[in-house]
């Protein structure tokens, strides 16, 4: 790891300890607020930092966790005081959002659906959204679906760091971007991300909802671990009978027996 800058002589100093081991000895300046402090914190270990992106802090004097606005001295916290700092590490793995087939709760609005999977890799990302559309019930057998605006595809890989101004954001820096269909939104140069509870709450700019009154654009959606087979769902594939709400006849009561004579008269009335 990298060393921490050495202060001048006589600077007052913190001594700040991670619940992993590691020791920090950080100036601490008048009229020095828990958030600066933190953005110290912050830039020193984004250099040494090797593990998965840390993506939130938090400052505890003894138990009593330190709020970002506090003036440290004005709460008893001067030089040489020990202070403990709670590392959060961000999102690492497959996230994963898939949309109903039934064309509901689609990100760009009804008739549309969306397949996105992200994978975290150390301070690297890799986004695909997959999104479909229905724009026509009627289309000839080698129709293009791209090229009609009912299919979207677009791929980001991007850099993760923290944003240090919100507790657990991530700020993605796009490294690259390809994309496939009629997408009008310009190829984005940052993305927005949270990770908190093990989800990753993500910012896209999704490129259906041409019938919804124009393209969905920036939309949050919320990506979560799942199963091999939750993940390997066809995003694409029709509604079929194990999907909710596909036709089902309501519930009622069962049709009453009928005898052999009304059997026939039903049978000579519909002739």
């Amino acid at each position: 790891f990298l060393a921490p800058p050495v202060a001048p002589a006589g600077s007052e100093m913190l001594h700040v300890s991670t619940t992993g081991g590691r020791q920090f000895d950080v100036e601490l300046q008048e009229g020095e607020t828990v958030a600066t402090l933190k953005k110290k914190l912050f830039e020193l270990i984004r250099e040494s930092e090797s593990q998965a992106t840390s993506c939130g802090f938090k400052l505890l004097h003894g138990l009593e966790p330190l709020s970002d606005d506090w003036v440290l001295k004005e709460h008893g916290i001067t030089a040489n005081e020990q202070l403990t700092l709670v590392i959060s590490l961000g999102p690492s793995g497959e996230y994963h959002f898939i949309s109903s087939r039934l064309g509901r709760d689609g990100p760009a609005g009804r008739n549309t659906t969306a397949s996105v999977k992200a994978e975290f890799q150390g301070d690297t990302v890799n986004i695909s959204v997959h999104e479909t559309e229905i724009t026509s019930l009627i289309r000839g057998k080698c129709s293009d679906l791209y090229a009609m605006g009912e299919r979207f595809a677009h791929d980001y890989t991007a850099r993760v760091t923290c944003d240090d101004g919100e507790e657990g954001g991530l700020r993605l820096e796009v490294l690259e971007c390809n994309q496939r269909g009629l997408i009008r939104n310009p190829k984005p140069e940052v993305l927005k991300a949270r990770f908190q509870d093990d989800e990753v709450m993500l910012e896209l700019p999704f490129a259906a909802g041409a019938c919804n009154d124009g393209v969905a654009g920036l939309k949050w959606i919320t990506l979560s671990k799942m199963t091999e087979a939750e993940a390997n769902v066809d995003p694409f594939a029709p509604p079929d009978e194990s999907d909710e709400d596909v036709g089902q006849p309501p519930a009622g009561p069962p049709e009453r027996h009928r005898g052999p004579l009304e059997r026939a008269m039903r049978y000579v009335l519909r002739r």
